[in-house]
């Protein structure tokens, strides 16, 4: 949205392309690769206690696994699990710090309004994420891998 003193106007600033490349895997592979090394080195540059919201999903382990610094990793299940199991395993290879806390039993309905009106209204996923201030007073930065799979047509990784 661009607004002036005359006019409000709505501009697309992005337009997504479905057209599949003509590169190998390999190459893909390794555009994927750089592109992530760039966006970390870039994202990073200026935080000194970054954290990762890591489910223990391929696409938060590819994350951390390109992440040049530090990180408090955190994971949020309703109990211990497969996911949380391999998170903790992929920090300790990784040599990060692994937090895992039990999500809260009505989580979603109790964030509901602030996770509308955060997304508009999309997903409530991003619901999970509130009410953790106590792990999260020492972080200047949280990130999380959710939707990256959605780079790779809907296939979950």
């Amino acid at each position: 949205m661009k607004i002036n003193e005359l006019e409000i106007r709505f501009e697309k600033y992005w337009q997504p392309t479905y057209k599949k490349n003509s590169l190998t895997l390999k190459d893909n592979a390794k555009n994927l690769s750089e592109t992530i090394d760039k966006s970390w080195r870039y994202l990073l540059s200026d935080k000194n206690k970054p954290a990762l919201f890591l489910s223990g999903g391929l696409d938060t382990r590819t994350y951390l696994a390109h992440c040049p610094k530090k990180l408090k990793c955190i994971n949020l299940t309703y109990e211990k699990n497969r996911e949380s199991d391999a998170a903790e395993k992929s920090c300790n290879l990784t040599n990060q710090d692994f937090i895992w806390q039990k999500l809260q039993k009505g989580i979603y309905p109790k964030y509901l309004e602030k996770s509308a009106c955060v997304n508009s209204s999309m997903y409530i996923m991003d619901a999970i994420f509130y009410g953790h201030e106590e792990i999260l007073k020492d972080i200047d930065v949280i990130f999380s891998g959710y939707g990256i799979d959605w780079f790779f047509q809907g296939w979950y990784l």
